[in-house]
């Protein structure tokens, strides 16, 4: 199981047992992100299995996020993230001097919801 699944699935788990969520918001959380999976996998260069659970485990990630959990350069961090962006999976946005990369998936989930 990639682990973005897990951490959702546990985020599911608890706010259904609070009464902040309905299986039927589970379903359709997952109607979002499964298809943008199958979109990176499209990406044979940069997939990976970390790749994936990486960019959906939070709402934004960052270069050096990168560099450390995928064990990259900075130049090819670089690479991945600006790929990311032109195929529609991330927004770069720029916050002072530090570039984040927001998921556009996981924000489109907020605006539902």
């Amino acid at each position: 199981m990639l682990r973005y699944r897990g951490s959702i699935n546990e985020g599911y788990e608890i706010l259904q047992a609070n009464g902040f969520i309905s299986i039927n918001t589970i379903i359709d959380i997952h109607k979002i992100i499964e298809p943008n999976v199958g979109d990176i996998r499209k990406l044979p260069k940069i997939y990976s299995k970390e790749l994936v659970d990486l960019i959906y485990y939070e709402f934004y990630t960052k270069n050096i996020y990168f560099q450390q959990q995928l064990k990259l350069s900075r130049a090819t961090a670089t690479k991945y993230l600006k790929s990311l962006v032109q195929e529609g999976f991330l927004i770069e946005e720029k916050i002072g001097k530090e570039v984040i990369y927001k998921n556009i998936a996981l924000f489109e989930l907020i605006e539902i919801y």
